[in-house]
């Protein structure tokens, strides 16, 4: 039965609009309704991460970039971090949950990716972010939310808005609010480099993804070997990262030397070897917010827009941006978000752009 027709699907979908407005209108609707109500004169702010309408994955980053950028326009120097576990037995859950993403081992998938990306990018807004709680509901902080100025604003346990992507799309410059690496992990990266003998200023990293979720943004696996030996043949030290889940897929591909298992295991040395290293590729997957929410790092990434029956890379999510173009903060010579497929073709193209030692296509 089409989903539409299903009453108990629509009621939650409506339901869900309400709490958590994802359309223009409706959010335009809370906006005006909400204009009217009292401001909160407080000197502590709380960043609330609700697990049941945000993603558990590198969305985060962006949460964050947010929240940084929310304190400093308020004038806060701290703010908390807040997580709402996620309620796997609602019945809202079950009937809106995306079938495709949310398998069998829902929640033991979820946790390790608490555990592994969303505990480790708190690290890297550094010290702003006082700690973090996670709680089953706002209410359990037993404590008055007036006194508190919570992000995403007017968040109460009903009302669940989730942070604005336009916004941060659209913001001139995040060098004051990035993501960064910490000084421990920069320090690691650097003695690996040491002790391989390997020159950082030499340095080209690519990621690859390959996921069984929204398949249609994995990377072009034989296109990225093959320019991955073109730029070992251009004298480029090249590291490849294997997608997280699927750790071992490059084993029989590539020189083992080139294949750098770390840094898919151990996000704050990923993040370090993206900002040390002198160039980055990616296809679309979450490992590149990394890159281009630190201003500093540089980077092109592929397949950035709309994909073909992809679930993630939808035109309705991309009709915010003009096509091929970098969000409003990217400026700079060597960073690049593009909308072209991950063939060998462009592949070349970029290495034209982005360094001097140029070849004929």
């Amino acid at each position: 039965m089409n989903k539409y027709f299903n009453f108990l699907w629509l009621f939650f979908r409506i339901l869900k609009e309400f709490q958590t407005p994802s359309k223009k209108i409706t959010r335009k609707l809370f906006n005006f309704f909400f204009s009217f109500k009292k401001k909160i004169k407080s000197d502590q702010m709380i960043a609330v991460y609700d697990l049941n309408t945000n993603a558990i994955t590198y969305n985060f980053a962006e949460f964050l970039v947010l929240c940084n950028n929310e304190a400093r326009e308020k004038k806060f120097h701290h703010f908390k971090l807040i997580f709402i576990n996620k309620n796997y037995d609602s019945v809202s859950f079950r009937y809106l949950k995306n079938k495709t993403y949310y398998l069998e081992d829902d929640k033991y998938g979820q946790n390790k990716r608490i555990h592994n990306i969303i505990i480790p990018l708190i690290s890297l807004v550094g010290k702003k972010c006082l700690g973090y709680e996670f709680l089953n509901s706002i209410h359990e902080l037993n404590k008055n939310l007036s006194l508190y100025y919570i992000y995403p604003n007017y968040y109460n346990g009903f009302f669940k808005p989730t942070h604005d992507i336009e916004y941060l799309h659209n913001l001139e410059s995040i060098s004051h609010i990035s993501l960064k690496a910490t000084n421990e992990s920069i320090t690691i990266i650097n003695e690996f480099f040491k002790k391989n003998k390997i020159d950082k200023k030499n340095i080209i990293t690519i990621t690859i993804r390959q996921q069984k979720y929204d398949q249609a943004r994995n990377s072009n696996l034989s296109s990225w070997i093959k320019f991955t030996k073109f730029l070992i043949l251009n004298n480029f030290q090249v590291l490849v990262i294997p997608d997280t889940e699927n750790i071992n897929s490059l084993d029989a591909l590539l020189n083992t030397k080139n294949i750098f298992k770390e840094a898919a295991k151990d996000l704050n040395l990923r993040m370090a070897l993206y900002q040390e290293s002198f160039f980055n590729y990616f296809t679309s997957g979450g490992p590149s917010a990394l890159c281009y929410l630190n201003y500093q790092a540089k980077y092109c990434v592929f397949n950035h827009g709309p994909i073909s029956d992809s679930i993630v890379n939808t035109k309705n999510a991309f009709n915010h941006l003009e096509k091929d173009k970098n969000y409003k903060f990217i400026k700079g010579k060597f960073q690049s978000l593009k909308w072209e497929k991950d063939d060998f073709k462009n592949l070349l193209k970029s290495y034209n752009e982005f360094f001097d030692n140029k070849i004929q296509i």
